[in-house]
């Protein structure tokens, strides 16, 4: 998922401050969200903190916001409204996308079409087997840069004069809409890339088409000033925003009384006033439904075992990292839906259960003997080995046998499509998931977890849960069917949840939602 994140928002949505109030000074915000930028290449950024100074400056075809219901909601930002769809021979379909008018970027050239149709070939190349080449998997033309041919492109075409755009893809679904709201398909200027090879760090070559543009960019912070020419400028509130990237500069910043906004880590020293505390991201373990380790159990008693795993992994801690929420039973957008029975002697009772109906394996005193050979599969990450390592040392403990094999991203996709492994991690940002995206965890031929047409029954619920871009409106009717089947299957368990708490040193001027996220008046 996959999405731009709450902590990608938090900034720029409070951007909005002081929008009725009568000081007409120029107002700057002075802010602590990370780390240090390198680039603002929106195809080069990759923590949260890029994320955010992306978020600043470049807009792309859509973005979330909330309904009244509290699920997102996709609107059209470059976009005039949703594409005009047209099926094409062969299972493919043709989307027109049509811009707004007026659109212009910071040097004041125009944003076209063709900009769009260069950014995305430009960042499929560079994304090819990475974990955000899936942004760009349901495009036709999209194996050609997998299999690195010379003149590898995507079938796009565009036609600047009617200022619209058409690219095929492989399905007429609302999925491939939430990815145009992440960072790496916002578009970039082909005229400041033609003219400069430092286009990304100085501002005299800089380009943007967000609320913001460049204004400085050194070793210890990123200053960003309003874009004038941006479609919306006049809405715009404050007239730059300085980015500490160091939190001891942030922190004499609060000891002048200057620093607005800050996203802090428990452990850190600067203490402001607390506004909200909000999930901003999680992790999950994502279990294969197809598992020829579990092939001999019913769909009952093979729930019941997924569920005793993720329960010891939660327990194990290997994937806490010091955070002391809760894990939530499935990746919801709605707080309060937490598994309450967080026990061992829970999860013993579980696996005692199948023992007994299955006769497979025997269960004594919490602990389970010939209990099936268990396979975790890691795209060769040292942090998530750790991690395995864990979790394999805790289930040893109570007589359950997880081999770990570690291997290439290539080798990993590949794994994951056959079906060789019984479950790996997955990073899901899920605040802004939509239901649409959500939902298309049920595919048959899903992204994130290959493997799970057993619960889709072999692909037929498919046409059930598809979004059409259409019926975008329609989606959030089937998302409590969706987060039930979740459940009931216990495929997907989320083992993190991100608690990121924001702080601001005036926080009467910001809106607060419920959920505790910073937003727009």
């Amino acid at each position: 998922m996959k999405k731009i994140i709450s902590a990608i928002l938090a900034v720029l949505i409070i951007l909005a401050v002081l929008a009725g109030c009568a000081d007409k000074n120029k107002i700057t915000l002075y802010a602590y969200v990370g780390g240090r930028a390198t680039s603002l290449d929106p195809t080069l950024c990759t923590t949260k903190a890029e994320q955010t100074y992306i978020a600043n400056l470049y807009s792309g075809l859509y973005s979330y916001t909330y309904g009244e219901d509290g699920l997102p909601v996709l609107v059209p930002e470059d976009a005039e409204d949703l594409p005009d769809v047209r099926v094409l021979e062969g299972g493919l379909y043709e989307l027109t996308f049509r811009l707004k008018e007026g659109l212009l970027w910071s040097n004041g050239e125009p944003v076209t079409p063709e900009d769009y149709v260069y950014s995305w070939n430009r960042a499929a190349k560079n994304l090819v087997y990475t974990d955000k080449s899936y942004l760009f998997s349901l495009i036709d033309g999209y194996e050609s840069f997998v299999e690195y041919e010379e003149d590898a492109k995507l079938n796009m075409s565009y036609d600047n004069g009617k200022r619209s755009f058409c690219v095929v893809v492989k399905e007429d679904s609302e999925r491939f809409l939430g990815y145009t709201t992440e960072t790496p398909m916002f578009p970039v200027s082909r005229i400041a890339l033609r003219d400069s090879d430092d286009w990304d760090v100085f501002a005299e070559d800089f380009a943007s088409n967000g609320r913001y543009t460049l204004g400085s960019l050194d070793k210890d912070s990123l200053t960003v000033v309003k874009n004038e020419r941006y479609r919306d400028a006049e809405n715009t509130s404050a007239d730059s925003i300085k980015f500490f990237f160091d939190i001891d500069e942030a922190e004499k910043a609060y000891d002048k009384g200057k620093l607005t906004f800050a996203k802090l880590d428990t452990d850190t020293s600067l203490m402001l006033n607390k506004t909200s505390q909000t999930v901003c991201a999680s992790g999950y373990i994502s279990f294969n439904g197809e598992d020829s380790a579990l092939g001999a159990y019913t769909d009952e008693e093979k729930a019941k075992i997924r569920r005793a795993i993720s329960v010891y992994v939660a327990i194990s801690g290997a994937f806490s990292d010091g955070s002391e929420s809760e894990p939530a039973l499935v990746p919801c957008l709605k707080k309060g839906d937490h598994l309450s029975n967080m026990t061992e002697e829970y999860a013993d009772s579980l696996l005692a259960d199948v023992a007994a109906t299955s006769g497979r394996f025997t269960s004594q005193d919490g602990r389970v003997y010939e209990f099936p050979i268990l396979t975790a599969i890691n795209a060769d990450r040292e942090k998530e080995q750790k991690r395995w390592s864990r979790i394999s040392s805790y289930l040893s403990e109570q007589g359950i046998s997880l081999q770990t094999v570690n291997c290439t991203w290539e080798e990993f996709l590949l794994a994951r499509t056959n079906g060789e492994y019984s479950m790996l991690f997955n990073s899901w940002t899920y605040n802004s998931l939509s239901a649409g995206e959500l939902l298309s965890l049920f595919r048959s031929d899903s992204i994130y977890n290959d493997t799970m047409s057993e619960v889709v029954k072999g692909g037929i619920y498919d046409s059930a849960v598809l979004v059409r871009i259409s019926d975008t409106d329609k989606a959030n009717e089937k998302y409590a069917d969706a987060l039930a089947l979740l459940e009931e299957s216990a495929l997907v368990f989320p083992v993190i949840n991100a608690y990121v708490d924001f702080y601001s040193s005036d926080a009467d001027k910001y809106c607060l939602s419920e959920d505790g996220i910073v937003r727009f008046k």
